[in-house]
This record gives C-alpha cells, sequence and structure tokens, in this order.
C-alpha cells in the first residue's frame, strides 16, 4: 500500500484493504467475513451499537479503570 492509495478499515477485527479489494471479496460469492480471520462483518448498524475491538480489548486487559465518563 502507498500513501495515496484508498483503503477500508474493518471496524470489528481492524483489517486494513485497499478498498476495490475489499469491495472485490465482499461482491464475490457474497463473502461476509474478513478475508483474513473470517470474523463476520458488521454492517453499519451493528457497528455502531457495537464497541470497537480496541475498546473492548481494553476492557479485557485493563478493566473499566480506564473508561472516561
Amino acid at each position: 500500500m502507498s500513501p495515496e492509495d484508498e483503503v477500508r478499515e474493518l471496524r470489528n477485527c481492524c483489517h486494513v484493504f485497499h478498498s476495490d479489494c475489499i469491495h472485490r471479496w465482499i461482491d464475490h460469492s457474497n463473502h461476509r467475513t474478513c478475508p483474513l480471520c473470517r470474523t463476520p462483518l458488521l454492517t453499519a448498524a451493528q457497528s455502531a451499537q457495537q464497541p470497537s475491538w480496541a475498546v473492548e480489548r481494553i476492557l479485557y486487559l485493563f478493566g473499566d479503570d480506564l473508561l472516561v465518563s
């Protein structure tokens, strides 16, 4: 990848792909998982309702002591 490439980050697993590549993956054979780890892709509505992978990992490692309300 180069700095001018258009990329997409999958919110639930944080893998990054060229936009054209991930769109072809999703459109071809109706794939609904990450090509690398096979984590199910989330819709925009599902993604907004769930905490990001990073937040879940921080909570797992450190508990909720680091959360700011």
